[in-house]
């Protein structure tokens, strides 16, 4: 009769060996046809260059990659020979202190550069790593530890991967260009159609336009998105500006536009008054041979900031002039245009350079046309020069959107530019330049050297305009 004791089962699983998985066998498997470098691998870093731009399509997370990359640096060029192995044998401490990571992180990292069939593991009888390389050649005699050799291997599958990775890079790249090209030439269109104020149609509505093409600009910055994908949408987006084009195209040639010339053209105000305007004079009786100068009577209430009827349909585009402040005392009052003007202080260079003024500030080509228009040339740039002497801090969204508000201000009367102006006149504490967005950010970035740069323009501009007590 058995004991009981002999009847008992006893788990005599050893614990502590390294579980086999699929990714451990395949890379097994590449280890054993390990023969060198393929052909025309120069040297291992190629293999570990061809890795790094893999993996990510692989699946393999940047910290895996560390690992390998940390391990190729101590591998030698003999090691990749054939009759040899890319062998090496670092303790797990000093993987610890160089990588900075925990005991346990490092285990974790190193099971899954071999799961994912990346090194194999060459134990010793006690489990320990280590080597010997002669001393002379440092070519390894034994070594226990880490097997890059299916890096090798595989390095063929890696360079098929990173070449694809760069395919579609590359077919990416040219797709947000042609989207780029796409979206200015469909800005374009739409700034024609407001400036030549093309009514809408059914077929051809420029703010539909632009909405759909920011949604497909949208859909085109989503990262990650397939090639063909990608594809799709901007063909779609060059679909729309053809059609925007054939549109604008139509209604050029069946409207009689009338053009009032273009606001982009180099700017020429004449100083001269026009003496027969009826919106500034009239003409006296035929027996007199000098203009009045007291307007005529109008029952339309007019507004004295526009010098239009409260219920005209389009303010009167061409410049007027501005008797209450001249260009040169202008410039004396808001100094940031002074930085543009060029020669002696006129209209037309005033003009010019509230044009280049408004770049600092975020204002757009097609505002500074609606400003124009609305206030005319010269109202335009004293507008742009009242914003100028503004802080920063002044501004509840941005400059933009204040100079927006202001034109939106003049179309209904509520624009006074010579309350501005007085205001200046009165205060000399505000006649400063005003810093832009960039100048912003340059004084968060460095204050000291913001400063002194700043009082090197002002010293510069009151030179400019004779002294600040001019």
């Amino acid at each position: 009769m058995l004991s009981t004791s002999s009847t008992k089962t006893h788990n005599t699983r050893q614990t502590g060996w390294r579980i086999i998985t699929p990714g451990a066998l395949a890379a097994q498997a590449h280890a054993d046809r390990y023969e060198g470098l393929p052909d025309g691998v120069a040297n291992h870093y190629q293999i570990l260059k061809a890795f790094k731009r893999a993996a990510p399509a692989l699946g393999i997370s940047p910290s895996v990659v560390r690992v390998i990359d940390w391990l190729f640096q101590h591998t030698y060029a003999q090691d990749w020979n054939d009759g040899s192995r890319p062998i090496v044998w670092p303790s797990i401490a000093t993987e610890c202190e160089e990588l900075g990571l925990s005991r346990s992180q490092v285990k974790r990292l190193n099971r899954a550069a071999i799961d994912a069939g990346l090194i194999i593991a060459r134990d010793s009888p006690n489990g320990k790593h280590w080597g010997k390389r002669d001393e002379r050649t440092k070519r390894m005699i034994e070594g226990f530890g880490w097997d890059l050799s299916p890096m090798a291997a595989r390095y063929l599958e890696f360079k098929a991967i990173a070449d694809d990775l760069k395919a579609a890079a590359t077919a990416r790249k040219a797709i947000r260009r042609r989207a780029t090209i796409a979206r200015r030439a469909i800005h374009q269109i739409v700034e024609t159609v407001y400036e030549r104020e093309i009514p809408a149609t059914e077929d051809f509505d420029p703010a539909q336009l632009e909405a759909t093409t920011a949604e497909l600009l949208t859909r085109l910055r989503e990262p990650g998105q397939p090639v063909d994908s990608m594809e799709r949408v901007v063909t779609a987006i060059e679909s729309r500006l053809l059609e925007a084009t054939n549109a604008l195209r139509d209604a050029i040639n069946s409207i009689n536009m009338n053009p009032k010339g273009s606001v982009s053209d180099p700017s020429h105000t004449s100083t001269n008054p026009d003496l027969n305007r009826s919106s500034d004079s009239v003409i006296a009786t035929k027996e007199s041979s000098r203009p009045s100068t007291t307007p005529p009577p109008s029952n339309d209430a007019t507004d004295p900031e526009t010098e239009e009827p409260h219920n005209a349909p389009d303010p009167d585009p061409k410049p007027r002039r501005n008797p209450n402040v001249s260009p040169a005392e202008l410039i004396e009052l808001c100094p940031r245009l002074g930085l543009y003007a060029t020669g002696r202080p006129s209209w037309p260079s005033v003009i010019d350079a509230a044009d280049w003024t408004r770049h600092e500030y975020g204002i757009s080509q097609w505002l500074w046309r609606r400003a124009c228009k609305v206030l005319g040339r010269e109202r335009a740039a004293i507008a742009i020069g009242i914003v100028t002497t503004k802080p920063a801090d002044h501004f509840t969204a941005s400059a933009g959107a204040y100079f927006h508000a202001m034109i939106d201000r003049a179309t209904t009367g509520d624009l006074h530019l010579e309350k501005s102006i007085f205001g200046l006149r009165e205060n000399p504490e505000s006649r400063r330049m005003g810093m832009t967005p960039r100048e912003v950010r340059a004084a968060a970035r460095d204050p000291e050297l913001f400063d002194a740069t700043v009082r090197a323009v002002l010293d510069t501009d009151d030179d400019k305009l004779g002294g600040p007590d001019r």
